[in-house]
């Protein structure tokens, strides 16, 4: 008697785990994957950046291409040395005042480029002079701006404060025309914190 009940509990037993491992087959457990945390500090001082997205989102729809029409003179080609970590889009600001005319360059100089776009040091680049010579005259201590950087950090960097990277972005018009949107391997000027106050 012992034994049938032995053997009955047995046979119940591996209905048991034989249904729960069907059930497990079926529908299996679903692993969630741990969320991406991330630091506050992070988003602190960066201006494209969360805590001043909604601030500077208003601002670019205000943005205004303030960059003259660029006029060319077809007939006047002119050269330009290219010097040490120079880019296409640095030439084309430095020969045009306008960065995004580096294809331009890049079009007229095929052969010297050979498909690529990196630049080289001492690299002669032809151009179509402008009717009108651009001069870039910037006010104030240079920056050097490194990958990473936003408007928000460097002000938070040489101002000790996010929140003065309008004053960045004002004095640097020409270069920046886009709050969002900066480039490494460019100079940047911001004037100094005396100099900040009396324009306010």
């Amino acid at each position: 008697m012992k034994l049938l009940i032995l053997v009955m509990m047995s046979l119940a037993l591996t209905v048991s785990c034989s249904r729960n491992k069907s059930a497990s087959s079926d529908s299996p457990e679903i692993e969630l994957a741990d969320v991406d945390e991330f630091s506050e500090s992070e988003f602190d001082s960066g201006l494209s950046e969360k805590s001043l997205e909604g601030e500077v989102e208003a601002l670019a729809e205000e943005v205004v291409d303030n960059t003259p029409s660029l006029e060319l003179n077809p007939a006047d080609e002119k050269s330009y040395t290219v010097s040490k970590n120079e880019t296409l889009m640095m030439v084309s600001f430095k020969v045009y005042g306008d960065y995004s005319k580096w294809r331009d360059i890049a079009n007229l100089n095929q052969g010297v480029l050979n498909g690529s776009t990196k630049l080289k040091e001492g690299m002669v680049l032809r151009y179509q002079a402008p009717l009108q010579e651009f001069a870039w005259d910037p006010q104030g201590n240079p920056y050097l701006i490194q990958f990473g950087d936003t408007l928000g950090t460097i002000s938070g960097s040489v101002y000790g404060t996010p929140k003065k990277w309008k004053s960045i972005w004002d004095n640097n018009r020409p270069l920046i025309k886009d709050p969002n949107k900066i480039y490494a391997g460019f100079t940047l000027y911001y004037l100094s914190q005396e100099q900040v106050a009396q324009s306010l």
